[in-house]
């Protein structure tokens, strides 16, 4: 079951769980139980609801700290919530398999990952339902010194990225071929982080495409000096990765999904304010990927800074919101118009005012006090 009222300890795990697995064994589950806030039995008190998420995020990563941390800073308990968290390094749509067949409730996504193969197969069963990107979240890095200026030089280049197909080629697609390029002319291995910015350096690869996070941690683990490429004018306007829920969750399911989301936001607040608290609770929840030297753990700070750069709320001042026009926007940027002429039955807006529901300031200064 996705949810239930059973206290179970927040864990990662990675996706050494046999993926395969996971996944037949979900193609035989039934859907899930709906969230439940039942009475305990002992004190009164309405049992914690239980939450499973998933992401390609690495476990202990700095760019994912908003997503677990709330274990540490009680805005987990203090939505009365349990939450697990299942981790598919490089492996986007092996993490979107596990909400679609019910073994997750929520997944992060970018969202050519959901418009793309709803575009080719028709619709996937699941729904857009918040971000906290205005503005897209990857990005193509160069050596410092390389002659490459634009998106368009990269044709006939050879390109690194944590994996192939969407969101990642489809991100470098959309900028070559928004610079006049050719972007079939581009050759694309996988290789991410400090091993993508060796084969830069080595010659190997002419650019990457990550993370800006993942891209200055690297940058700082390795003394490598790099510099972004503009993003072209179709690809700027975009908006960054986000999270899935099934699109038949009831409306129990989307209450713990709007409190798990609320406390998300509330720890990338805290985050934001404390940023260096909130590194050291990241590496006390995953001790195994705390840096062992000076080096690594500011190439660490670097990336959670770098990714806590790209959380403001839309135009409106609404956390998560993005406008029909702007989704419209995008899927025409990835020539999809046809194919999705109605934009709307890609995502739901519903739960945005609950997940905002809170006083910023009050996390910005509780994190200003925190260790005090």
């Amino acid at each position: 079951m996705m949810i239930s009222t059973t206290m179970r300890t927040t864990r990662a795990v990675t996706a050494t769980l046999l993926t395969g697995a996971l996944l037949a064994m979900a193609a035989g589950c039934a859907a899930s139980a709906p969230a439940s806030d039942s009475t305990s039995a002992t004190d009164g008190a309405p049992a914690p609801a239980h939450i499973t998420i998933a992401t390609p995020t690495p476990a202990g990563t700095p760019a994912g700290v908003p997503i677990w941390i709330g274990e540490m800073n009680g805005y987990f308990a203090e939505e009365n919530l349990t939450v697990e968290v299942v981790t598919f390094p490089g492996q986007p749509a092996n993490a979107i398999a596990t909400v679609i067949a019910g073994q997750a409730d929520l997944v992060i996504s970018a969202p050519d990952a959901l418009i793309v193969p709803t575009a080719n197969q028709g619709e996937q069963g699941l729904t857009w339902i918040f971000t906290p990107y205005q503005a897209p979240t990857f990005a193509i890095a160069v050596l410092d010194d390389s002659d490459i200026e634009d998106a368009a030089d990269l044709e006939g280049k050879t390109v690194a990225m944590p994996s192939t197909g969407a969101p990642f080629e489809t991100f470098l697609a959309a900028n070559i071929s928004g610079e006049g390029g050719d972007p079939s002319s581009v050759q694309i291995v996988a290789v991410a982080g400090a091993a993508a910015v060796e084969q830069l350096r080595s010659g190997g690869v002419d650019a990457i495409v990550m993370n800006p996070g993942d891209i200055a941690q690297a940058a700082v683990a390795t003394g490598t000096e790099l510099r972004m490429l503009p993003l072209s004018d179709n690809v700027a306007e975009d908006f960054g990765a986000g999270f899935l829920m099934r699109t038949d969750s009831t409306d129990e399911e989307k209450d713990v999904y709007a409190r798990y989301l609320r406390a998300y936001l509330k720890s990338a607040t805290f985050a934001q304010a404390n940023p260096e608290a909130a590194l050291a609770m990241n590496f006390e929840l995953y001790p195994e990927a705390k840096p062992s030297d000076e080096t690594g753990q500011a190439a660490a700070l670097a990336n959670l800074e770098a990714t806590l750069e790209l959380f403001v709320p839309a135009d409106n001042g609404q956390w998560g919101y993005i406008s029909p026009d702007r989704w419209d926007a995008h899927i025409a940027a990835l020539g999809l118009s046809e194919k999705i002429p109605d934009s709307s039955i890609l995502y739901d807006n519903s739960l945005l005012d609950a997940i905002g529901d809170f006083d910023q300031a009050t996390v910005e200064q509780e994190a200003a006090d925190f260790g005090e």
